[in-house]
């Protein structure tokens, strides 16, 4: 990836500012967005200073201002104070210019970065568990994660985006007790999740008025831990056919991990991250199990072992942990988890801190809301579960509707590939559009919502954009542009914020920066394209100058949907 030569524009123009309020004798700490209705491109408010100084704020601004001299070839044009702010306007052609040379010389990679050069982040995400279907609760991990690894990369971190498989524990003795009172070959093979799936539930529901079936799934777990072959070989099937079932799914979600693994990985291991915190005195038995007690720090117990000697996820998880840091070194470790698992990940990290790993204070658990039915939280074992596949194929059969009554003229597999295209990048959109920590209920039309703000109106903004570049034969190039019309230049600032989102949404471990963006950048652009002619127009400097703005804009519109994991059409 080419890195950027220099810094973007409206870094430039900050600094420059900087420089001026320096010169000024005002140091340039509070520059700020200039308040709502100001069309200045950044403000300086004077309100500290006048307690420093004991004087008026507004006599301050006039006195700065006044001291503001910038040269013809800076990007600032000119300094006014407005009540007690003093605001900076750009000198527009350098600006302009500036912009759009910026985003035609960096093409896919405007707005990417080397913030994270030599830096290494290790991002777990999706980690769904084996024998069950992906349900919509597992998209939330699925794409946020996705989207944080990709923004990641884009900054230039040396991201490994982890798939850490649920696939070892007391869940899958009573999975193979199950399968052995109930199960049958025949189905496993025909149609091997919808089977488990229903020993599952079938097993919880018996459990309720034969409660010694708990005691059968916890002794076939032990068989499990022990090696047994019989169990490990019945184990291995139940993986693998899971596996089949999650690749088709990120397939057409189009998720990629660099590692795949999983707790199963981590069960010997275990033992010695056990013994260890034992013989360092941490971790102490209790009624024949292994705990560290946390209750100082108001986090309760972290149960290791049970009292038959049986691993738990959190022994596993803190063997992982340090097999991470191990490998890896990272700078960051990032656990894109939902919000209720947000006791454990607190009482995962002081574990490790107590056993010396002071690396525990550089993962951080990337929290977010739940998906739940009206009838309640998702569970599997009640059977109250949405399956994401019916989601995602309901969300594409929408989409070929919407398409056969819009664009009558896409056939075939064109029509196919643009209707899986949208379709997805809506059901994506409409998650990551929204802040990570929300809860959701699910909603069948709101999930699929394909109007207003949404992935196809964004999609749809990419098209418009291309369909006219493709009208004018246009390629991007090097050439001198003016706008004067508000609706040039309010897009044309939107198109310079870009850089600064990306930045801003890895710092907040929050994808939906991005697609906020987005939809306003498609605002602007499509107010711009309603008020002004780009095509039809004699004059030839204004119709190429507004063609490398559509270029522009349909360059950080792909850039943006690409971080987001949606794809950007061409047509629609």
């Amino acid at each position: 990836m080419p890195e950027k030569k220099g810094q973007y524009v409206r870094e430039k123009f900050k600094n420059e500012v900087a420089a001026l309020l320096k010169k000024a004798g005002v140091s340039a700490e509070r520059l700020e967005s200039p308040p709502k209705g100001v069309d200045a491109d950044i403000s300086f408010p004077c309100f500290a200073l006048a307690k420093e100084m004991k004087m008026n704020p507004v006599q301050i601004a006039k006195e700065i201002a006044s001291k503001i001299k910038p040269d013809a070839k800076s990007l600032v044009g000119k300094a006014i104070a407005v009540g007690p702010y003093v605001n900076f306007y750009a000198n527009k052609s350098l600006f302009s210019e500036s912009i759009i040379a910026d985003v035609f010389e960096m093409k896919e990679n405007f707005g990417s970065a080397i913030v994270g050069k030599g830096k290494t982040v290790v991002i777990d995400f999706s980690s769904p568990n084996i024998a069950k279907p992906m349900s919509v609760g597992h998209l939330r991990s699925t794409i946020i994660g996705d989207s944080l690894h990709k923004i990641h990369n884009f900054l230039g971190y040396n991201c490994v985006g982890i798939n850490y498989l649920g696939d070892w524990g007391t869940q899958f003795g009573k999975l193979l007790a199950a399968y052995k009172r109930w199960g049958s070959e025949e189905r496993l093979k025909k149609n091997a999740i919808k089977e488990l799936l229903e020993l599952y539930v079938k097993f919880h529901k018996e459990a309720e008025s034969a409660p010694l079936l708990e005691d059968e799934g916890r002794a076939e777990f032990k068989r499990l831990e022990n090696g047994e072959k019989d169990a490990i070989e019945l184990w291995k099937l139940f993986r693998n056919e899971s596996m089949k079932e999650f690749n088709k799914m990120y397939n057409i979600l189009n998720v990629r991990f660099d590692v795949i693994t999983g707790e199963s990985e981590y069960a010997k291991r275990a033992l010695q991250t056990i013994s260890l915190t034992e013989t360092k005195g941490i971790a102490k038995k209790s009624d024949g199990a292994l705990l560290i007690d946390m209750e100082k720090q108001d986090l309760g117990k972290f149960l290791l072992q049970k009292s038959d000697e049986t691993t738990l996820y959190s022994a596993r998880d803190m063997t992982a942990a340090i097999d991470r840091f191990e490998n890896y070194k990272f700078d960051e470790c990032l656990y894109v988890v939902g919000s209720d698992q947000e006791m454990h990940f607190r009482q995962l990290f002081l574990a490790l801190n107590m056993l010396g790993h002071s690396w525990s204070k550089k993962m951080h658990h990337v929290q977010f809301g739940l998906v739940s039915m009206k009838e309640g939280k998702m569970s599997t074992r009640a059977g109250r579960v949405v399956f994401l596949e019916d989601v995602i194929s309901e969300g594409i059969s929408r989409e070929k509707k919407t398409i056969e009554e819009k664009n009558p003229d896409l056939k075939g597999d064109k029509k196919n590939k643009v209707a899986d295209a949208v379709g997805v990048g809506a059901i994506k959109f409409n998650d990551l559009s929204q802040s990570r920590i929300k809860n959701i209920i699910f909603d069948w039309d709101r999930m699929l919502d394909f109007t207003g703000d949404s992935g196809p109106y964004v999609q749809y903004t990419y098209a418009r954009a291309s369909s006219i570049l493709r009208k004018a034969e246009y390629a991007p190039k090097k050439q001198k542009v003016s706008y004067t019309e508000k609706e040039e230049e309010d897009l044309l600032k939107k198109i310079a914020e870009f850089p600064d989102i990306v930045i801003n949404a890895r710092n907040a471990y929050e994808p939906h920066i991005i697609a906020s963006y987005l939809i306003e950048l498609c605002h602007a652009f499509n107010i711009f394209y309603q008020k002004h002619p780009v095509l039809n127009i004699e004059d030839t400097k204004t119709r190429d100058s507004r063609l490398a703005l559509v270029s522009a804009a349909r360059q950080v519109i792909g850039n943006g949907l690409n971080l987001l994991g949606i794809d950007a059409l061409e047509e629609m």
